[in-house]
């Protein structure tokens, strides 16, 4: 994992150690990453409104099944606008923390970054990391949330080159951590 770690770029990966060791915060998973071609005001407003709503209860068994706190599945912990948004839940399986953080990209576009933290205790945590986490479905359900994201702030359909000198996003737009770094 420390390998790993430092690969992260744009984030320091001294605080990702700290952040794993601090009390009551749970172990980082991944990071992806969106570019959008749009101003950081309209995709702040974006985050929000999609933290927001993930934070609202929809009814359903599911929230019943999984023993959801808070019912919704998360709750807004930290809000920063402009810059970022936490949300924290927990359930019979699983503690997890997904954060949302905004950076300036190249021409007026808008890096957003979600990372997911997350602890799945005993045995049965172990087995719903392995049906979430290791099967790709968590990822692929991140991706969604920034193509979400995305089209709710976008102005135009494009997403802006990288400016840090790596290569270009992929045609959707959303990057993540297992695309760009290999373990060690």
């Amino acid at each position: 994992m420390a390998s790993w770690t430092h690969a992260l770029t744009g984030f320091d990966a001294h605080r990702l150690r700290h952040l794993n060791r601090a009390p009551g915060f749970p172990p980082f998973v991944d990071e992806h990453r969106a570019l959008i071609a749009a101003p950081r005001e309209r995709v702040w407003e974006a985050v929000r409104a999609y933290g927001e709503a993930l934070a609202r209860d929809r009814g359903g068994p599911l929230p019943l099944l999984l023993g959801t706190e808070p019912r919704a599945g998360f709750a807004v912990s930290r809000r920063e606008p402009r810059r970022c948004l936490d949300l924290e839940g927990r359930h019979r399986f699983s503690r997890y923390r997904l954060t949302f953080e905004l950076r300036d990209g190249a021409g007026g576009a808008t890096e957003v970054v979600a990372r997911t933290f997350a602890e799945f205790p005993g045995r049965r945590g172990r087995a719903y990391r392995a049906l979430v986490i290791g099967s790709g479905g968590h990822a692929v359900a991140v991706r969604g949330m920034l193509r979400s994201i995305g089209k709710s702030s976008r102005t135009t359909g494009a997403f802006a080159p990288v400016a840090d000198g790596r290569a270009s996003l992929p045609p959707s737009g959303v990057e993540d951590s297992r695309d760009r770094f290999k373990r060690r």
